[in-house]
Parts: C-alpha cells; sequence; structure tokens
C-alpha cells in the first residue's frame, strides 16, 4: 500500500519491500516514480493500470515465475481497492505464483473508521459509473442497501451524486472525507440534504476526492419508521412531479412492499399537507 495523501502514510516494510524488489509494477510510473525518489528508492519500473493489464500480465507473470521479486503499488492505498491489482493477484494464484499483502493506507477503511457508523457492517462500492444506465442502477443499489455504504467520488461530481441519494433518503445519515491524510483533510457529518447544503454554501469546498460513508438504514426497532419516511419521501418526490396521489401511493406499494391501504392513507394525507 502506498499513501493516500500523507507520505508517512508508508510502512517502514513498505519501503522495505520496494527497496529490495526486482521490479515495481506501477498504476502511473511517474507518480510512483516521485513515492520512490522520496525515499531514496532505484527500481526497475513497469507499467500496469486498466488499459494495458491483459498486455502486461503474461510479462510479470514469466517474471516472477523465473525467481525474480515483483512488488505492485497503485497512485494511491491499497492495490485492488477501486485501483488495478485485482486480476493480476487472481492469475498470479491460478498459475502458482504466491501473493502477499504488504498492509497500509486505504481510504475506505480510513473513512469508515473516523465515521463513527455502522456496526462493523459495511458494503465498499469504489467509484460509481459516471453516468447513464449504469450510474443510475448503482444509485438505486445504494439506496436499497442497509447496511452503511462507503464509495469514492470525484469533487465534479459529488454533489450530483448526493443529490440522486436525496430523492428517496435526504434524512440519511452520511460521512463526507475529503482529502484523507492531506493538509486540508475535512469531515463532515450529517444528513444527506445537510451534506449538499454544506458544499453548496458560499465557501463549501469539493476539491480533492472524497470518501463518502452512507450510514445504515434504521435499526431493527426502527425499522417501521424508516421504511415509512421512505415511502413519503418517494411519494412526495413523484407527487411534487405532477403524479396523482392514488397513482403515487400504487407505485410506492408495488416499488417498496408496503401494504396498499397504508400507502393509499399515507399519499392521501401527503396530498392533503399540500392543499394546506
Amino acid at each position: 500500500a502506498t499513501p493516500i495523501g500523507n507520505m508517512q502514510d508508508m510502512t517502514r516494510r513498505a519501503i522495505s519491500i520496494l527497496g529490495s524488489a526486482d521490479f515495481v509494477v506501477s498504476e502511473d510510473t511517474r507518480r510512483t516514480g516521485t513515492l520512490l525518489k522520496h525515499f531514496g528508492i532505484s527500481a526497475k519500473q513497469i507499467s500496469h493500470h486498466e488499459h494495458n493489464w491483459r498486455q502486461k500480465a503474461p510479462e510479470i507473470l514469466d517474471l516472477a515465475r523465473s525467481g525474480m521479486s515483483i512488488a505492485v503499488v497503485s497512485d494511491a492505498g491499497t492495490p485492488g481497492i477501486s485501483d488495478p491489482g485485482m486480476q493480476l493477484a487472481a492469475m498470479c494464484h491460478q498459475a502458482g505464483v504466491a501473493v502477499r499483502p504488504v498492509p497500509g493506507a486505504c481510504a475506505a477503511a480510513a473513512g469508515i473508521s473516523v465515521s463513527g457508523v455502522g456496526s462493523g457492517e459495511f458494503l465498499f462500492k469504489g467509484f460509481l459509473p459516471a453516468k447513464g444506465k449504469e450510474r443510475k442502477e448503482a444509485v438505486e443499489s445504494v439506496c436499497r442497501t442497509s447496511c452503511a455504504v462507503v464509495l469514492y467520488e470525484a469533487p465534479h461530481r459529488v454533489v450530483d451524486t448526493l443529490k440522486a441519494f436525496a430523492k428517496t433518503q435526504g434524512s440519511r445519515g452520511v460521512v463526507l472525507c475529503r482529502e484523507l491524510t492531506k493538509l486540508h483533510e475535512e469531515t463532515f457529518r450529517g444528513t444527506v440534504d445537510e451534506a449538499i447544503e454544506h458544499l453548496e454554501k458560499p465557501g463549501g469546498e469539493t476539491r480533492g476526492e472524497f470518501t463518502v460513508v452512507l450510514s445504515e438504514m434504521e435499526g431493527e426497532g426502527d425499522e417501521e419508521g424508516g421504511e415509512d419516511k421512505q415511502a413519503e419521501d418517494m411519494m412526495r418526490l413523484l407527487m411534487e412531479q405532477g403524479v396523482k396521489a392514488s397513482v403515487a401511493g400504487r407505485a410506492v406499494s408495488a416499488a417498496l412492499g408496503v401494504a396498499k391501504n397504508k400507502a393509499k392513507k399515507m399519499a392521501l394525507a401527503l396530498d392533503s399537507a399540500r392543499e394546506e
């Protein structure tokens, strides 16, 4: 693992491994070159990233089979965690080449550790698709997940992603970790709606990559209340778009499994409140 922001994220073992490796397999040889230079390490590098791993993997496997020691790094954090490395590790296992971890910095682990949410169970989603049907399905999948969810987001998309969640889960808890372990590290804790307001207010900062931690859904004791809130949020959104209350009630009943009579009463109550 390599630093996610602060050079002191680097462990002594990682420095030792890189210094003794015959080859360093790097996501970006220029960025890794800067890291190696900082620690006074001179090593031969092999480029390995999402666009060339199919071509490079056989070469790396041949080197490993010949007895060469290979150290694999990503640009920041732990290889295989939303970074190249997973496919290479799988191919090494299949070829009988030993793979050993050198643990260290990981933005997902760092984010969940300071979030104060979750009961030990969380789902890691990495980066959501940038656009289209895949993005819509990924957002819906996150919103259906009851445990805490950890994901990464780029600065130019973080507000749009939060707004996508807010359509049905504006009151869900969220922790935004920006620039983890760097000089201007920031952690914000609140609801999804509050996070959007925080980022959009004058002086709100969206530079730097974000680690987003969504809190778990309501616990078992509050499960019904949590489901009601989700149903109401969805109905309210539909009615704001011109859908009749009766139609919104039926749609939410079918989508969330809410009893038809209950959904109908909720929709009518929301409609009456809007007219007052």
